[in-house]
Formats: C-alpha cells, structure tokens, sequence
C-alpha cells in the first residue's frame, strides 16, 4: 500500500515539475487562441456586470453603489497606456488595491483557484489562475478603443 502512494506522488510530482518547466501556459496557444479564451471567460464571468460589450452597464439593475466601467476606454483613461499590472491586480484581486476603493468585483484569482483541477501540486494551480487572468487581460487589451 505505502509503494502505491510513493509511486502516485512520484508520478504527481514529475507531472507538476513537467508543466511549471514548461512555456507559459497562457503563451503556448496562439495569441488569438488566448484572447478567444479571454473572451469566452469575460463573457460568462464578466458580461453580467460589464455587459456583452464590456462598456459597463447600469447600476440600477445590479444591486451596486456605482456603474462597473466600460472596461474598453482603460487605456484611453491611463494616457493610451494599458496598465496590464494594474489591471491585473484588479481581475485577480488577492492582493488589496486601496486606491482601488471598496471591493464589489469577485475576487477572480480565488475564484479560479477553485475550479482548477491540480490538487496537491500548487505552483500547478497558480499558474493555471495566472494564465486565466492574462487571458482577460489580452482579450481586454484587444478591446481598447
């Protein structure tokens, strides 16, 4: 029973070793892959907030204190400058943004460690959470009007 377990982490552990020697996850596909892929997250993760388009929509029928931005002036707001750091603090929100103001938006970096289906192998799952979010990120970038 003890050689089955030591055999299964041996495999996990070489399993994980394989994908974080890997090329990014995110970068591996094509870039219109990738911003597909972010597109399709936005659409079932963001559009109810943002709206289909992205260009935010009213708060009145969201039970929220301010009206989500339109998500595709972001860089037209920053000096023509897409702040992909920024932004991508904001998506994964794990980390306090205190001139972000008061969190409404979903903490997605959690939310997408929990649909990840690497359990036990944790550098793993952060990436898988990490390419997720960079998806958005091209796909909004592609966006920018």
């Amino acid at each position: 029973m003890q050689l089955k377990s030591i055999l299964l982490f041996k495999r996990q552990f070489v399993l994980c070793l394989l994908l974080l020697t890997s090329s990014s996850l995110v970068l591996s596909a094509g870039e219109d892959d990738t911003i597909i892929k972010g597109s399709q997250t936005f659409k079932a993760k963001c559009a109810s907030c943002h709206g289909e388009d992205a260009k935010g929509k009213d708060k009145a029928g969201l039970d929220l204190d301010v009206n989500p931005p339109d998500l595709t002036r972001v860089a037209k707001r920053n000096n023509g400058q897409f702040p992909v750091s920024r932004i991508y603090a904001i998506i994964d929100g794990r980390e306090a943004l205190e001139q972000h103001g008061s969190r409404v938006m979903p903490v997605w970096g959690d939310l997408f460690l929990s649909e990840t289906i690497w359990e036990g192998c944790s550098q793993v799952e952060e990436q898988l959470v990490r390419g997720r979010v960079l998806e958005l990120i091209l796909y909004l970038d592609s966006i920018q009007q």
